[in-house]
C-alpha cells in the first residue's frame, strides 16, 4: 500500500519490565513480529525502547539494548518515561506505587544507550533517536524538529502551518459526525505568536545533532541569533554546554544531557 517504514513499540526485551510498563505483548511476540516484518519485505524498521523508568536496572537495560542491536533494525528510539496527567502511570505515581527516576539516573541510562548503540554503528542524530545511516532517519519526526509544516489526518491528529497549530477530535464518533456535516473535524486550534514560534524553533532545533542553523534563523525571524542572545550564549559557551560548528549552534556532549535546561535559557 506504499508504506515503507514500520515502527514497533517494543519498549523492552525483558518480561518483568514489560509487565511494569503495562504492555500486553511478550518478548517472544516482539521478536516474532520483527521477523515477520522482515519476511513481508520491510527494509526500514524502527524499534521504540523505554529507558529510565522505576525498577529498571543497568543489567536489564543492557540486555534490551543488546537484543535490539542483534536484530539489526535500521533505527532505534530510546524514550524516558514521562508522567502525563490522565494516564494510568500518572495515577499510579499519585497513589505512591513508585518513585520517578532521578535526573542523574536518567543521564546514566542515556549514556548507556548512547555508548552501546554508537558502538554498534548507530548514529545519534537527535537526542532520543539513532539511525544506522542518514537515509533511514525518521523523516516524519524531522518535520517536527525542524519546525516545518505538517498535516495530520485522522482522529486526534495534529497539524501545523503558517504559525497555526490545530488538532482533530479524539473520539471517532465526533470526528465522523463533523465529516458527515461537511465540516473539518478540528477540535481546537492555536495561533502561535512570533515569540512562541522563535522559542519552539530554538528548542526543537537544539534536539538535533546539527543544532540551530544561524542563517535560517535570521531569515525566519529577521534578527541575528548571535546578537540577540549574546549574553545567554556567552554563559552557555563558558559552561561548555554549547558549541559553534559550521554556521550552527549545537549542544555539546555535556549539553546533550541537559537539553531541556539549556533551551529554557532562551
Amino acid at each position: 500500500m506504499g508504506f515503507n517504514r514500520l515502527s514497533l513499540g517494543v519498549q523492552s526485551f525483558n518480561e518483568q519490565d514489560l509487565q511494569f510498563l503495562g504492555r500486553i505483548h511478550s518478548v517472544q511476540e516482539a521478536l516474532s513480529t520483527f521477523q515477520e516484518a522482515r519476511w513481508v519485505g520491510f527494509t526500514n524498521i524502527n524499534l521504540d525502547l523505554m529507558t529510565a523508568f522505576p525498577g529498571l536496572t543497568v543489567e536489564r537495560f543492557e540486555g534490551t539494548l543488546r537484543q535490539a542491536v542483534a536484530l539489526q533494525p535500521e533505527h532505534l528510539s530510546c524514550y524516558t518515561l514521562i508522567l502525563e496527567p490522565h494516564t494510568p502511570f500518572y495515577s499510579r505515581w499519585k497513589k505512591g506505587e513508585f518513585t520517578p527516576v532521578s535526573q542523574d539516573r536518567e543521564a546514566q541510562f542515556y549514556l548507556q544507550a548512547y555508548q552501546v548503540l554508537e558502538g554498534a554503528g548507530y548514529q545519534a542524530y537527535e537526542i532520543s533517536n539513532f539511525a544506522r545511516n542518514p537515509d533511514v532517519r525518521c523523516q516524519h519526526n524531522l518535520k517536527y524538529w525542524s519546525h516545518q509544516p505538517y498535516l495530520g489526518l485522522g482522529p486526534s491528529a495534529h497539524s501545523f502551518a503558517e504559525g497555526r497549530r490545530w488538532w482533530n477530535h479524539r473520539l471517532l464518533n465526533r470526528y465522523l459526525e463533523a465529516l458527515h456535516q461537511n465540516q473539518l473535524p478540528v477540535a481546537q486550534q492555536e495561533v502561535l505568536d512570533e515569540t512562541t514560534q522563535e522559542f519552539e524553533f530554538i528548542f526543537l532545533r537544539l534536539r538535533l545533532r546539527e543544532g540551530i542553523p544561524l542563517q535560517e534563523f535570521e531569515e525566519k525571524f529577521h534578527v541575528s541569533f548571535l546578537e540577540k542572545y549574546q549574553t545567554v550564549l556567552e554563559k552557555l559557551f563558558k559552561n561548555g554546554l554549547l558549541e559553534r560548528r559550521n554556521g550552527y549552534i549545537a549542544l555539546s556532549s555535556k549539553g546533550w544531557l541537559l537539553a531541556d535546561a539549556v533551551a529554557q535559557e532562551f
